[in-house]
C-alpha cells in the first residue's frame, strides 16, 4: 500500500488488492479499475517491454498500444480529466513523480502506468536489512562464476584495466570521455564533454524514535509514501525541480530489518537539479 497524503489527513491509497484500492477511492474507484485492469492482465508484457531495449517492434503491438494509450491520457493536459477526486489525481501523479522530470509528459506516463500497475501485482518490494543485500547478492553470483573485485583503486585511463573482449563501465558521460578519451572519435568526445545532466535526488536517512504521526494512521502502514500535495502542486514542483533548483515531491520510505531498539530507519528522496 503507498499513497501521496497532503492537508487535513486526506490520503490517496493504493493496496496491492485492486479491489479494495476501488473501493478506497469511492467514485473514481471504476475509473482507476478501467485504468490497471488491461494493464494487469499483460503485466508480464508490458515489464518485458518497458525494460527492453526497444530497437525492434515486439511480437505482439498490443502491448504498445495499450501504454501509448496511457501515456496519451494520463501523460498529457489530459490527465487533470482523468478523475474526479483529488486523491485518485495525486494517487497517480505521486507514481508518476518517479520520472523524475516535468509533470505531465509522456514519459512520466509510462511511468504511472508500469510502477502503478505494479503495485497490484506485488506492491513495491523493499529489501530486508537494505537495498545493499541486492548488491551483495549480484557481487556473491560474479565471485561464484570466478570474477574477483578490486577496490579502492581510482581508475583514471582504461589502459589500467586488464585486456578483455568488453569492458563495462558504470560512470557519467563526462567521466567516460575522461578515462576513455584517447580512444573515442573527436567528435563523439566533444559531444560527451556537452552532456547536460538532468535532474536528480537528494536523499536523507533518519533514525526516528518514534512512528511518524501521519494525519491519516493508515499512511504509517505504507512503505512508500509520496508527500507532494495536490496534483496541480507536484506538477507545479517537479516541473521546477527540472528546470532549476527547487524543493519537489518528498518521498518517504521504511526499511525493514534495519530497526535498532528502539529506533526505525526512514529515508526520503526530494528531486533536484544535478550540477
Amino acid at each position: 500500500m503507498y499513497g501521496p497524503r497532503w492537508d487535513r489527513g486526506r490520503s490517496g491509497l493504493a493496496y496491492r488488492d485492486l479491489e479494495a484500492t476501488c473501493e478506497h477511492l469511492g467514485p473514481d474507484g471504476e475509473r482507476w479499475r478501467r485504468l490497471m485492469q488491461p494493464l494487469l492482465e499483460h503485466s508480464q508484457e508490458l515489464v518485458d517491454f518497458i525494460l527492453s531495449g526497444q530497437r525492434s517492434l515486439p511480437r505482439s503491438l498490443s502491448v504498445p498500444a495499450l501504454l501509448a494509450s496511457r501515456m496519451l491520457v494520463h501523460g498529457t493536459a489530459l490527465a487533470p480529466r482523468c478523475f474526479s477526486t483529488e486523491e485518485a489525481r495525486s494517487l497517480l501523479t505521486g507514481v508518476a513523480a518517479h520520472a523524475v522530470g516535468r509533470l505531465p509528459s509522456l514519459a512520466s506516463g509510462a511511468v504511472a502506468a508500469l510502477l502503478g500497475h505494479l503495485a497490484h501485482v506485488g506492491g513495491w518490494p523493499v529489501p530486508e536489512s537494505g537495498s545493499a543485500r541486492i548488491a551483495d547478492a549480484l557481487a556473491a553470483d560474479i565471485v561464484a562464476c570466478g570474477g574477483t573485485f578490486h577496490t579502492s583503486h581510482h581508475v583514471t585511463r582504461l589502459e589500467e584495466l586488464p585486456r578483455a573482449k568488453t569492458v563495462l563501465l558504470d560512470v557519467s558521460p563526462k567521466v567516460f570521455a575522461r578515462i576513455a578519451a584517447d580512444r573515442l572519435p573527436l567528435r563523439y568526445r566533444r559531444g560527451l564533454a556537452r552532456f547536460r545532466y538532468g535532474p536528480a535526488a537528494a536523499k536523507v536517512d533518519f533514525l526516528v524514535s518514534e512512528p511518524i504521526p501521519w494525519a491519516n494512521p493508515a499512511v504509517g502502514q505504507a512503505a512508500t509514501v509520496h508527500l507532494g500535495g495536490t496534483q496541480a502542486e507536484m506538477y507545479r514542483a517537479e516541473t521546477a525541480a527540472a528546470a532549476h533548483p527547487a524543493r519537489g515531491a518528498v518521498r518517504p520510505a521504511g526499511r525493514p530489518g534495519r530497526a535498532r531498539a528502539g529506533r526505525r530507519p526512514v529515508w526520503a528522496l526530494c528531486p533536484r537539479l544535478q550540477r
